[in-house]
């Protein structure tokens, strides 16, 4: 018979059927701020089925949306998630089973167990509310003795303490990716010494690839937490200074950096690897910590660190992208603190080869694509007349043929087309005068038309109109002062001539519009009565009617000086007449395929092209602003970055006065012009005297200027050889290209005009 729960339960469950398990199914009972919290209580409950519950709704609750559950919001839950790594700690270093093992133990009903609440997924927050169910699934395991260590593999309760660890600290990794819980989760008590006792953790019995997943959480945990914690001076002398004969760490960060310091050594795990690099980057971008991390010291020695050196042994991995990017994010780092970039230039060390790794790695994980860019002409430059210009073509061809016409041909062109006429004498002054300018001329920079031409043309197109009652003509000043307005740019001009030749009334910036771009078809004949016509084959009957009346074999069109042969009269007209028929249009007939036209040559005004463009992404960021550019990440980004600060360190260095200044390319240093006791600081630190013997000062300063100024050199040559790498990046690469002419500019600066102008001297 069902109990009461299982009713109500079944109902609720038929209440929401077919709705997953999200955030929308947590009641907003479970998510109210507040010390009273159900997650909270039920974690401190010391319920197994309630524990199991919240940890349940925690971990896909933090998987989801962990910015939006704010540690400060729920008090204790850090401590209540961070008890189990606490419980497990003491339990694997032999603390007593009264200590760690915490839950209830199972209540007996007639040998049966007494399930108070068995929060399933699905119960929401009613799980075990004043409600009981008796399970009659299984019996009740064995009691398990007090004295009996921690044994996952034998006992049930060991093992679920296990697992609730592992729940646990996947909540806290989700809620340690927001920076506003990182204060909450730092100030649970011996939280550090719990992660190192967890990290360090070996069970008998229990394979860690088990729970191998605890560590990786863990290191995750600790990369947010790193930038905030500050190792001792014991770490400098041990491994910098290699004079510290205690090798025990007495404090946990030193502790916590001692072991991934071994694991980036030593560990064949590439999970631990990676954590582990990820880690000691985070150690390493804090400033406090900087003096602990130096890898050469002041003469460019390299100390016993060895950070640098392990990411340079690992540059090659380009078949594992994320375990690289890890690499050069801590080499970034490790560089940047003193003079560790200077290393990379050290005679025992690949100069060229690290350079053109990094150089390489500018085209990983990149997508590429092409981009067509149309050309616009610029038709008012000073060049635009040395451009092919098909419009510029046409009318050099009217104008030399307007050159060969007779007086009587020449007037054919000013006057109005019949079609266009009828529309335009109706119009009003001074809108009649610029419909007949826009419908004869046409804007041309080098154009120009006389004056008196211009006034004749208008005079005698309107001159009958107004005589016949129509609109009276302009005066000829207010016609011509139109031009300017009707073709901008265009302008009324003297022009003086030479001694004893009189100046030239012309209007400049408009020439006669060219032949096509009036009329339709028309009689090319001279002397035709009536040169329109509607179409080609109208114009051809008019071409067949002029040879049939021709007597001499002369063609008379316009621009031709073709004579037939002077044979008899009817083989000259024949010849004429196979001729005239080149001034005609080719006639395309149904039933002949004709080869297509020749494709238009580009590269000129009208067809100024596309250019082609091959344009390379690595992977970005996009921005939340509008218009923004994406920002650039992952390995090609960070190793730019290498790049660019490496060379400008170089560079600083042999620039530096006294120090260097070498010759646009990097091939030597200038001579010092002052003595190095004489300077008051070295590459950014100061130079202390450790004898009285000046001489003794300028030969030690000198072997370090020496070694700083060789180590940028060999830095500096080795950039030389992959400026192509760069230059095609930045003309290719719009996510990387301004990184890239950083680097650029730090390789060849720009010379110093007052510098470039006493060397000529």
């Amino acid at each position: 018979m069902a109990t009461s729960y299982d009713v109500l339960r079944s109902q609720m469950l038929a209440t929401r059927a077919g709705q997953p398990a999200s955030l929308n199914a947590i009641p907003d009972a479970c998510l109210e701020p507040g010390p009273m919290n159900r997650l909270c209580l039920s974690l401190r409950s010391g319920i197994p089925s309630q524990v199991d519950w919240a940890l349940r709704r925690l971990a896909m609750y933090t998987s989801e949306a962990s910015d939006k559950l704010i540690l400060t919001n729920y008090p204790g839950l850090a401590e209540a998630l961070a008890d189990f790594l606490r419980r497990l700690f003491l339990a694997t270093h032999g603390a007593s089973r009264s200590e760690w093992d915490v839950m209830q133990r199972p209540q007996n009903l007639n040998g049966l167990i007494v399930d108070q609440g068995t929060g399933g997924d699905d119960d929401g927050c009613f799980a075990g509310i004043a409600m009981a169910s008796v399970r009659l699934t299984h019996k009740p395991p064995s009691p398990v003795a007090a004295t009996e260590p921690f044994q996952p593999f034998k006992y049930i309760r060991d093992a679920a303490l296990l697992r609730r660890t592992l729940e646990s600290v996947l909540i806290l990794r989700n809620l340690a990716l927001s920076q506003s819980n990182l204060p909450s989760i730092a100030q649970v008590p011996h939280f550090l010494n719990h992660l190192y006792g967890a990290l360090v953790l070996d069970i008998k019995g229990v394979a860690m690839e088990q729970c191998a997943d605890i560590r990786i959480n863990l290191l995750d945990i600790l990369e947010n937490l790193a930038p905030h914690l500050t190792l001792s001076d014991w770490v400098r002398r041990r491994f910098v200074l290699n004079t510290e004969k205690d090798t025990t760490p007495h404090f946990v960060e030193d502790r916590l950096f001692v072991i991934l310091y071994d694991w980036i050594n030593t560990t064949q795990d590439r999970a631990l690897l990676l954590g582990s690099l990820r880690c000691i980057r985070a150690f390493a971008s804090n400033a406090q910590n900087s003096q602990v991390l130096v890898e050469v010291d002041m003469a460019l020695h390299p100390t016993s660190l060895g950070l640098v050196k392990r990411c340079l042994l690992l540059l090659p991995l380009t078949q594992d992208p994320e375990l690289l990017e890890a690499v050069l994010d801590l080499l970034y780092q490790l560089l940047t603190i003193d003079d560790n970039a200077l290393m990379l230039g050290l005679d025992n060390v690949p100069t060229h080869a690290i350079v053109h790794f990094l150089a390489r790695n500018l085209s990983l994980g990149k997508s590429v694509w092409e981009r067509d860019s149309p050309m616009i002409s610029n038709q008012h430059a000073w060049w635009a007349s040395l451009v092919p210009n098909t419009q510029r073509i046409r009318q050099n061809r009217e104008w030399e043929r307007r050159e060969k016409m007779s007086p009587m041909e020449r007037q054919r062109w000013k006057v109005l087309p019949s079609d266009i006429r009828s529309q335009i004498e109706t119009l009003p002054e001074p809108e009649r005068g610029t419909q007949w300018m826009k419908t004869l001329f046409e804007y041309d920079a080098q154009g120009e038309v006389t004056q008196m031409d211009f006034w004749i043309a208008y005079r005698d197109q309107f001159t009958p109109i107004a005589n016949a009652g129509g609109a009276p003509l302009q005066p000829a000043a207010n016609l011509i002062r139109n031009v300017s307005q009707t073709f901008p740019g265009a302008a009324a001009m003297v022009i003086s001539g030479v001694a004893g030749a009189q100046s030239r009334f012309v209007i400049r910036g408009i020439a006669p519009r060219i032949r096509e771009s009036l009329a339709g078809p028309s009689c090319p004949w001279v002397g035709c009565p009536t040169p329109q016509a509607h179409t080609w084959a109208n114009v051809r009957e008019h071409l067949v009617s002029h040879v049939a009346h021709s007597s001499d074999g002369l063609c008379r069109c316009q621009g031709c000086s073709f004579a037939a042969s002077p044979n008899d009269e009817a083989s000259q007209r024949a010849e004429l007449h196979l001729h005239v028929r080149t001034h005609l249009p080719p006639v395309h007939e149904q039933d002949i395929i004709y080869a297509p036209s020749a494709t238009p040559a580009l590269g000129t005004h009208e067809r100024p092209g596309v250019i082609t463009f091959d344009v390379e992404r690595t992977p970005s960021i996009p921005t939340a602003l509008a218009g923004q550019p994406p920002l650039p990440c992952g390995i090609a980004f960070l190793s730019v970055l290498i790049l660019r600060y490496v060379i400008r360190i170089s560079s600083i260095i042999l620039r530096r006065d006294g120090y260097g200044c070498p010759d646009y390319t990097y091939g030597g240093a200038v001579a010092s012009s002052k003595q190095p006791s004489e300077r008051d600081a070295m590459f950014g630190f100061p130079f202390v005297s450790l004898t009285d013997d000046i001489q003794a000062q300028n030969d030690s300063a000198a072997n370090m200027e020496d070694r700083y100024a060789q180590s940028a050199i060999r830095l500096m040559q080795a950039a030389t050889s992959i400026e192509d790498v760069l230059v095609e990046t930045s003309l290719r690469n719009d996510i990387l290209c301004r990184l890239a002419n950083d680097t650029l500019v730090a390789i060849r600066p720009v010379a110093d005009d007052n510098a470039t102008a006493s060397k000529d001297y």
